[in-house]
């Protein structure tokens, strides 16, 4: 089929990009980067097509099904690297952000395309909202735990007064400055989609989904992130403890999708269980 075809396109074109990226970080010459580049945006093209197909095929948002939210994560990953690298100039994020995208390419590939039964029931729209600035803001906090890893990793560097393997990184305030930024844009969206699933929940879904430990952990990993939001903004919180704040939120997301959604009733999707 012709969108099974455009997805190994865009697989193969942004595998090849994390490549050139290595290359480029190896070498550290900039025809490696500027061929990783072309073949990225050749991927994210490609990828773009198959998350328009998949719209129109099915009528209605790519994000319906674990096959369509791996690749929509992807895309959204690969967009934030776009903007990064046009606000910051971190070329060393090329060979980590491409690499988060091409690993939900390939969960994706093995993932179930059949939607959600009750799908059906949720009011298109909302659903649509929900689910896009949820999943945009977790790629933002993906971008604001590389910088934060990053940034410690510079500390560590500069301590020991030498550098140590291969990459060249950013300077500490550059580092801050792409934590800070990432942070002060994903928190909104992730706040934005937390109102409307609690939204979703209460009128369309039964009262037991205020027990379902899902929903109780992204209300926890949303406090941890208006806390470090709240106490940046105030100025009250920079340097390696901001790193450290972001980095435990970030793993908090991750053991959100890796463990507990195991145990969700309402997102147990990510498990292919066909439920939500």
């Amino acid at each position: 089929m012709m969108m099974e075809l455009i997805f190994y396109l865009s697989l193969i074109f942004i595998a090849g990009a994390v490549l050139l990226f290595y290359f480029y970080a190896f070498f550290q010459q900039k025809k490696w980067f500027n061929r990783a580049t072309l073949f990225l945006v050749l991927g994210s093209v490609f990828l773009t097509g198959v998350l328009f197909i998949s719209g129109l095929k099915a009528h209605h948002h790519p994000s319906t099904n674990p096959f369509e939210i791996y690749n929509f994560l992807a895309f959204l990953v690969l967009m934030v690297y776009f903007i990064s690298e046009y606000k910051f100039k971190i070329r060393m994020l090329g060979a980590f952000l491409p690499l988060v995208a091409l690993l939900f390419l390939f969960l994706s590939l093995f993932s179930s395309r059949n939607s959600f039964p009750l799908i059906k029931e949720l009011p298109d729209s909302l659903f649509t909202l929900h689910t896009a600035f949820s999943l945009l803001g977790v790629t933002f906090f993906v971008l604001s735990f590389i910088a934060s890893f990053f940034y410690l990793l510079q500390e560590n560097f500069l301590k020991d007064k030498k550098m140590k393997g291969i990459f060249r990184l950013p300077s500490l305030s550059l580092l801050e400055r792409t934590s800070h930024f990432s942070l002060l844009t994903g928190y909104p969206f992730l706040t934005f989609g937390v109102i409307l699933g609690f939204m979703l929940a209460g009128t369309k879904l039964a009262g037991e989904w205020m027990l379902d430990p899902k929903i109780g952990w992204t209300l926890l990993v949303w406090i941890f992130y208006s806390f470090a939001f709240l106490r940046r903004i105030s100025g009250k919180l920079r340097g390696r403890r901001f790193a450290w704040v972001l980095i435990i939120s970030f793993m908090m997301i991750v053991l959100g999708y890796s463990l507990i959604n195991y145990f969700s009733h309402f997102h147990g999707f990510i498990f292919s269980r066909g439920q939500l």
